[in-house]
């Protein structure tokens, strides 16, 4: 945050503000509160004009204790709630110079015809504003959304469901000669609404979550308890591309995305065209090995995930034509649930970082848990209904 007073509310001081003042990122949003609140959408009460911090008088380490005491987590989301029906949505920035197709594709991949197939796992598209403060920027307004990865999964048979639905969701837009381009970790979420019952806060930075109005604990229902199940969704089309039927080769010219590590786009490859789909199959493919396997630091991985290290093995194939399409992908995806037994699917997920006694010890309490689901007739492999 600059050091000028601008920025602090009237009768605090930068001490007293601590880690709760406005940051420089978050000033934007600030200066379209009003403009916001007239166009239908209402964000976090320390964006507002008129903003008082509610620890005012005490320490500025009591920020982060409150609600209005929280940072925006990126500069380009934030959350609000639309006015008219009370909806919390996320409101992304765009700056339409250096991304001119990502609204565009967001609306193209919500076209009726291919929103309404469950076989599509795109973010749905609530609608745009064009920001007459900066004319340089369009605001896209999505559903309210989190990180695929948390909570924890429970059971291997929720980590087969999230598989299959991604297979499922890259493979539809494939099979629609769409190229995603970048379904890297950070571009896959999920809609965990029915897992919390209460919401969560956006903008939670803590150990769990918090609700909305910041009065207690967040704690989410497991996905495999919640009352329907939850969706995964591929977000972030600023860099996508569609191709006509008659374009073949599927040859186009890369670009850099969340995963720098695809093998055919190293050294001198990187300016060469090149077929998206097998990248966006290779992408994936390392977003679960990553994520699940535990190929990289931020994630721990799960044990006993050996049932589709081949399939993985082969999606991330360092030459591009020996990897199985999205369509290959998500049937051998299948066959492998299908070959998975009740007990198998209901067993725990568990950490590969997780202590060997510990793992027993807190054993007891997830087979009895994973018991009584069975025994109430709980699924143990979700399905989306059509």
């Amino acid at each position: 945050m600059a050091s000028g007073s601008s920025h602090l509310p009237a009768g605090m001081t930068k001490e007293e503000m601590g880690l709760g003042s406005v940051t420089e990122a978050e000033m934007w949003w600030r200066t379209h509160y009003t403009w916001l609140l007239e166009s239908g959408y209402r964000l976090r009460q320390r964006y507002a004009p008129d903003w008082v911090p509610s620890w005012k008088g005490k320490s500025g380490m009591e920020a982060f204790r409150h609600e209005d005491g929280q940072r925006a987590r990126e500069a380009f989301v934030m959350d609000a709630v639309r006015l008219s029906d009370g909806t919390v949505v996320i409101l992304k920035r765009v700056n339409v110079g250096s991304n001119p197709l990502e609204v565009d594709m967001t609306k193209l991949v919500n076209l009726p015809h291919l929103r309404d197939n469950p076989a599509n796992h795109c973010v749905h598209f609530y609608g745009v504003l064009h920001s007459p403060i900066n004319p340089g920027y369009d605001i896209l307004i999505i559903p309210l959304l989190r990180p695929f990865w948390k909570p924890k999964f429970e059971t291997i048979g929720e980590i087969v469901g999230c598989v299959l639905q991604l297979f499922e969701g890259l493979r539809f837009m494939h099979d629609n000669l769409v190229a995603h381009r970048d379904p890297h970790r950070r571009n896959i979420m999920m809609d965990a609404s029915p897992m919390y019952p209460e919401g969560w806060h956006f903008s939670y930075i803590g150990e769990g979550d918090m609700t909305r109005d910041f009065s207690k604990p967040a704690v989410p229902l497991s996905r495999t308890m919640a009352p329907t199940p939850v969706k995964y969704y591929f977000v972030d089309f600023g860099i996508a591309v569609i191709f006509d039927n008659s374009d073949e080769p599927h040859l186009i010219e890369p670009v850099l995305s969340g995963d720098r590590t695809a093998p055919e786009l190293q050294g001198d490859k990187e300016f060469q065209p090149t077929d998206p789909f097998p990248t966006d199959v290779y992408y994936i493919g390392n977003t679960i090995r990553e994520v699940f396997f535990g190929r990289d630091e931020l994630f721990s991985g799960y044990r006993g995930m050996g049932f589709m290290k081949s399939l993985i093995s082969d999606m991330t194939q360092k030459d591009p034509s020996k990897r199985p399409t999205m369509a290959e992908a998500e049937a051998r995806m299948k066959k492998i649930a299908a070959g998975m037994t009740q007990l198998r699917l209901r067993s725990p997920a568990v950490s590969r970082r997780e202590f060997f006694l510990f793992s027993i010890f807190r054993g007891f309490g997830r087979w009895k848990r994973s018991w009584k689901q069975w025994r109430q007739g709980v699924p143990a492999l979700r399905e989306l209904s059509s």
